[in-house]
């Protein structure tokens, strides 16, 4: 093997990362650092595997849900019609954590959980939970709060369709503080389906700029009914089918 050939790799390696949004490298991950990218749009996500280094991305595309957006499938209708769920926010925030870290292969690592925990006491992040008529954890999600905007830094869910239950929601109380929309950070088919616009990043920049102007938008956080998230209209949209 040639000297140039190991070069060519870490060239493709760096450019195929650039591409995908990478902005930053760093050592470590503090709350001080996730507040601060959360501002300038970008996130954390560390990599186990004995790798110290954390890249930091700013997607060239970025997702942000809409209340007046939400595609409610009939499969998530049901469910949330029937089901007697009840969502509330910041009740349990070490546990809906805990719960999006329940996976095989997770970027929370127990030092990113710790930080996001700190976060929390600040003020600076938040829960959104999902409940079965038992009173048990089914699902839910958590994200930094940049003034208007609130981040979906993961979700997780136990019964199906519990974790749109809780972005729905979430897109619901921002709508009705008066925020902006919620930051869903990378394209996916999950996000496609509930209805997340997509942006370039220097629009996606703009709106969280917008977003950081005048008053600090106050989520509702009493428990509500998961049905009322079908009750049309939903900010003048009609729901479909």
């Amino acid at each position: 093997m040639s000297v140039s050939e190991p070069v060519a790799r870490v060239e493709t390696l760096i450019r195929n990362a650039r591409e995908k949004g990478l902005v930053r490298v760093t050592t470590r991950v503090t709350a001080r650092a996730v507040l601060r990218g959360a501002v300038a749009g970008r996130f954390p996500s560390p990599r186990l595997g004995g790798s110290r280094l954390v890249p930091w991305f700013a997607p060239p595309q970025r997702p942000v849900l809409r209340a007046e957006n939400v595609r409610l499938e009939k499969p998530l209708r049901r469910h949330l019609r029937r089901e007697g769920w009840q969502v509330s926010v910041n009740e349990a925030f070490d546990q809906v954590v805990t719960g999006c870290a329940d996976r095989a292969i997770t970027w929370l690592t127990p030092e990113v959980r710790q930080v996001y925990r700190e976060l929390h006491r600040q003020g600076h992040a938040y829960s959104v939970e999902v409940w079965d008529p038992e009173g048990r954890l089914i699902g839910g999600s958590f994200g930094v709060q940049v003034g208007g905007m609130f981040g979906s830094d993961s979700m997780f869910h136990t019964v199906s369709h519990a974790a749109k239950a809780a972005a729905i929601d979430l897109a619901h109380r921002v709508r009705a503080a008066g925020g902006v929309g919620v930051d869903w950070q990378c394209i996916s088919q999950h996000g496609l389906d509930l209805g997340v616009e997509v942006l370039d990043r220097r629009t996606f920049l703009a709106l969280l700029r917008s977003a950081q102007g005048g008053a600090v938008p106050r989520l509702a956080t009493e428990r509500m009914p998961a049905s009322r998230l079908v009750e049309p209209p939903l900010y003048g949209v009609p729901a479909r089918d």
